[in-house]
């Protein structure tokens, strides 16, 4: 008679068979080799992946090697926890939820029979979930928090994107967003172009700032993009003009990457965090590792300037895809803005055991001027003028102003939420010599003398 034999490892076996007659006679024995091919493990109860008796063989959850996963319930991936699996299929009746700070680890394909809702990646204000995967065009729900309310709608606060798949319209809006994308070729408003009256179907590998008249959680739907490199042929326009080479790359997979694991041809190999009026993109996640370089979260975007025709970018997903979150709980991070009668800037000073003093790519981001007319704030660093500064403390980080009229006042506020360990912390007016209290939330008004340039503030632990 066939004989059913279940088998829960790969590899090869030594097997010893033989038949029992009905009296108990054992006839002779044969020796046979079995070679066990990678299987299937059935999540058959809802609830969450690591519980093992939400799965049919209740004493094993799936690793990435052996096992590929029939998701026959709806899963649910906890913050903090990475589920592993060589192939993940979901069919109608299954799910999985992938909480903020969760991931999902897939060898290979992912394939989604249930439709956008079940495979959803959520997010908080902090986190989102993350997939990497390598094969299939699985359909998903991903949520990215849009950080967009100032405190005073009197200011304009622009978060810089791109989407995690392969296009969507924007669900979760106002109705009074505004949403601009990059062109290297447009040479009017620093390359960003008006999209929000066509209300837009968003691309992968395209560059967005969003702004909206609230914080809130966008939802986008698509496929997600599978772990294959992506290359960015750069743009440089033959004429001049101030945005000349200037790329914006986003990150469009699911899964963060690491900047170290991206190929540069032709141009910089510095990838600038983008700055907007009041916000500022900061590498608010990055890896633990002393020594790694940055992360681009996924929908993270940042500037790379091309120095000449057909230079490119190339995201290795081999190289630079990470599996699991990220998060950056060793640094410290301080905003201060500037505001004038009309116009606002920010500067972003972090201190972390990654900042070297020198220009660290993937942490410190160079300032690039406004126009004129528009007042500016920056990190006077030994390496040049920074819109993001990371160094080994916030502590004795200088400040540089650009007036943009004589005898204009200008207010200094502070968002010190991120700062961790400071009992108190000061702002040293070097010309005026009066302290303004950081941590207690002081405000502090100047005028400048004159219009342009001028290295003017330090930060101070004590007076």
């Amino acid at each position: 008679n066939d004989t059913l034999l279940t088998c829960y490892r790969m590899g090869s076996f030594d097997l010893n068979v033989y038949a029992i007659n009905s009296i108990g006679g054992q006839s002779a024995t044969i020796a046979r080799t079995l070679d066990v091919n990678r299987g299937f493990l059935k999540f058959v109860k809802n609830g969450r992946w690591e519980d093992k008796s939400n799965w049919q063989r209740n004493d094993l959850v799936p690793n990435r090697e052996d096992f590929g996963v029939e998701m026959l319930a709806k899963c649910t991936i906890p913050s903090g926890f990475t589920a592993e699996c060589h192939d993940l299929k979901i069919y109608t009746q299954g799910g999985a939820i992938v909480e903020p700070g969760g991931a999902i680890f897939v060898e290979n394909m992912i394939e989604n029979n249930a439709g956008e809702g079940e495979l959803l990646l959520k997010a908080d204000k902090e986190k989102h979930g993350v997939v990497y995967f390598r094969e299939g065009d699985p359909i998903a729900q991903v949520e990215m928090w849009m950080d967009v309310a100032a405190e005073n709608r009197e200011d304009t606060v622009w978060t810089y994107k791109g989407i995690p798949v392969d296009t969507s319209y924007v669900r979760n809006r106002s109705g009074k967003q505004k949403v601009y994308e990059y062109t290297e070729k447009q040479s009017m408003n620093d390359g960003w172009v008006d999209i929000s009256s066509m209300m837009p179907q968003l691309h992968a590998w395209q560059g967005y700032k969003i702004t909206d008249t609230l914080a809130t959680y966008y939802t986008f739907v698509g496929k997600l993009n599978k772990g294959e490199s992506h290359k960015y042929e750069l743009s440089y326009t033959d004429y001049k003009h101030q945005n000349v080479g200037r790329n914006v790359i986003v990150n469009s997979y699911a899964a963060p990457l690491d900047i170290r694991g991206f190929d540069f041809d032709g141009c910089k190999e510095e990838m600038h965090y983008m700055v907007g009026q009041q916000w500022a993109t900061a590498p608010k996640y990055t890896a633990k590792a002393a020594g790694n370089r940055g992360i681009m979260q996924p929908g993270d975007a940042m500037y790379v300037t091309a120095e000449k025709e057909r230079a490119s970018v190339i995201m290795d997903y081999d190289k630079a895809a990470m599996c699991e979150w990220t998060d950056d709980e060793d640094f410290n991070v301080l905003r201060i803005a500037m505001k004038g009668v009309t116009y606002s800037d920010t500067v972003v000073l972090i201190g972390c055991e990654q900042g070297s003093g020198e220009y660290d790519n993937g942490y410190d981001g160079t300032k690039w001027m406004g126009a004129e007319k528009m007042p500016q704030i920056y990190a006077s660093a030994d390496w040049g003028q920074a819109a993001v500064n990371a160094d080994q403390s916030i502590v004795g980080q200088n400040i540089g102003v650009k007036a943009a009229y004589e005898g204009e006042l200008y207010t200094i506020s502070f968002d010190p939420k991120r700062l961790k360990g400071y009992d108190q912390l000061y702002l040293f007016d070097m010309r005026t010599q009066i302290y303004t209290d950081i941590i207690g939330g002081e405000t502090y008004s100047f005028t400048c003398t004159q219009r342009g340039e001028e290295k003017r503030f330090t930060i101070m632990r004590d007076k």
